[in-house]
This record gives C-alpha cells, sequence and structure tokens, in this order.
C-alpha cells in the first residue's frame, strides 16, 4: 500500500504541486485583494480587461507551443493536435481559474502606484443602522456602500456623517489602471 502511494506522488508530483499552488492562491490571495479595492473597481476591471488578458495570454501561449513544436520539428499533424490541445486547456483553465487570475491581476496592479487620485463622493442614503450609499460627484455611475467605505475608514467616523456629506478618499493608481487603497 505504502509503495503504491509512494509511486502515486512520484508519478504526479508536478500535478500536486500545481494543485497546492493554486489551492494558496484561491484561499489566501484571492481573499486577501478584496480589502484594496472598491468592488466597482473590481467589476469594471473585470469587465474591461479580463476578457482581453486571457485571449491575448491564449495567443502568447499557442504562439510558444507553435515555435517549440517547430524547433523539436513535430509533424504538422501532431503540431495542430498540440495547438488544439493547448487551446481547450487554456480556455479552460481561464474559465475556471477566473478568481484567482483576476485576483493576481489586481495584486499585480499593486505593484506600481502611477499616483494618487483623490475620489469626492457624496452620501445620498444613511441610515440609523448605518448604512449608506454614495456617488462619485464626478461619475455617478461610481456608487459605493458601507462596507466600500469601511474598507477605507473606521468604522467610528461612519456615525458621525449624514446625507449630503461629501466624502474625500485617497487612493493610489494602479499599474493597470484600477484604484487601490494604500494600507
Amino acid at each position: 500500500m505504502n509503495v503504491k502511494l509512494i509511486e502515486f506522488f512520484k508519478e504526479n508530483k508536478n500535478l500536486i504541486i500545481i494543485y497546492i499552488i493554486f489551492g494558496i492562491l484561491f484561499f489566501f490571495i484571492s481573499p486577501a485583494q478584496k480589502r484594496y479595492y472598491f468592488e466597482n473597481d473590481i467589476n469594471r476591471f473585470d469587465d474591461n480587461f479580463y476578457l482581453s488578458f486571457s485571449v491575448y495570454s491564449i495567443l502568447f501561449i499557442l504562439l510558444i507551443v507553435l515555435i517549440v513544436s517547430i524547433i523539436k520539428k513535430i509533424a504538422i499533424k501532431n503540431i495542430l493536435f498540440h495547438l488544439c490541445r493547448t487551446l481547450i486547456l487554456s480556455c479552460l483553465l481561464f474559465i475556471f481559474c477566473h478568481t484567482t487570475i483576476l485576483s493576481l491581476l489586481l495584486l499585480a496592479n499593486r505593484i506600481n502606484s502611477k499616483g494618487t487620485e483623490i475620489k469626492h463622493y457624496k452620501i445620498i442614503y444613511i441610515t440609523n443602522d448605518k448604512y449608506l450609499s454614495a456617488f462619485n460627484i464626478n461619475n455617478d455611475k461610481d456608487i459605493i456602500d458601507q462596507n466600500d467605505y469601511l474598507k477605507y475608514s473606521v468604522k467610528d467616523k461612519i456615525e458621525n456623517l449624514t446625507v449630503g456629506d461629501t466624502l474625500s478618499i485617497e487612493m493610489q493608481k494602479g499599474l493597470f489602471g484600477v484604484n487601490y487603497f494604500n494600507k
């Protein structure tokens, strides 16, 4: 029994290492990225950038497979098989690992700051329970709620806010143009 288990680990050690890395990324890196960004910024980044990043990455991977196949002088029939297999696996990777890849891109976004930006939000709704909604004065589609505000500020400050107050929130502009909090 132990010999079979050892053989299994020897045969699949690379796959097991990949699963461990993706597990760490999924359970630790992915949730940690949300505390640096407003939810709208994450959604906008996902909508505007992820698909094009996926397509260009898949094309880059296919190009590498093609170049390696040509260098190794593989038959054209086999090259087409390798390209089709790589295309399918790459598409599945970008579909099923969407959250993990998006989190890695958000982490990479915070590597280099392109300066600071101050966003001004006007509070349009606040309750006694201290739920709030505020819209960006310069972009009325940019709305934050109490969860987003609490990522930036401490909880006791929310009690002093009223409808009509303006919140000034300083954010860093990231490598990909997505604003984040410098914590």
